[in-house]
Parts: C-alpha cells; structure tokens; sequence
C-alpha cells in the first residue's frame, strides 16, 4: 500500500489505521495534532483527547474530540470536557528552554491516563511534567 508522501511526521491515512485499530480494542487515543493540519472529523471522533497548543488549536476542529487539553505557555492548559472549561495554571516562573515542552506534555497525559487518573488529574500532572522540562 503506498501512502502519499507528507511533510507531517506522520501521514494521515497511518493516523487513521492507527485509530480504526486503537478503537477496535478500547484503546484511548492522544493526539498532539502538531504541526497543525487540516484534520478530518472521522478521525478527531476517534479521539479521546487532543492536546493543541493555542496557535494550533486555531486550525484543528479540536471540537470534533471528545476532550481538548490545549496549551498554552506560561499561562497553564485549559481542559474542556463535556462543554465545560478548566484552566490549570503552569508549574514554574523560569523558563530557559520551551523545546519538547509539547512533547513532554502530551506523554505525561498518556501516562497518567494510563494509571486510571482522570482527565483533569492527568492534565495536572501533564502541566508539572512541562513546567519541568522548561
């Protein structure tokens, strides 16, 4: 099977696979949708949680998810969930170098997903996690 080649780091139709297959055995999917790309909704309803950033969070329906945890620098991550909207203030006041902060955030929300924690607890100690890595 040959797949259009992508600037991305992973091609959208991969992404898709990946997803019809986490789905099938009840496995949470996160997604860091970065860099930001037009999205199809039949993968974001795949979805349990998308972690834009704000600047990405402007050009992916991160709606179409069932949670968002977007980003947002020195000003923490705003959960929404079940239309509702939760800002977790960042961990820290010295920053020396944001690489991998994205990154970092999103795995540290898997991981504490992982251990059965909730989606506000996980995006806590994703913000920790961060907070760190800066």
């Amino acid at each position: 099977m040959k797949y259009k080649s992508s600037i991305y780091e992973v091609p959208e139709e991969i992404n898709q696979i990946a997803a019809e297959i986490a789905n099938k055995h009840g496995v949470r999917i996160v997604y860091n949708p970065a860099p930001a790309r037009p999205t199809k909704k039949e993968f974001l309803k795949k979805v349990y949680a998308i972690t834009p950033n704000e600047t990405e969070s402007k050009q992916v329906d991160y709606k179409a998810c069932k949670n968002a945890v977007i980003t947002m620098g020195s000003k923490g991550a705003l959960v929404v969930s079940n239309n509702k909207e939760e800002l977790i203030p960042c961990y820290g006041d010295t920053v020396k170098d944001t690489t991998g902060a994205g990154d970092t955030f999103t795995a540290a929300l898997a991981v504490a997903l992982l251990k059965n924690e909730d989606l506000l607890s996980a995006a806590k100690f994703a913000t920790v996690a961060a907070g760190i890595s800066v």
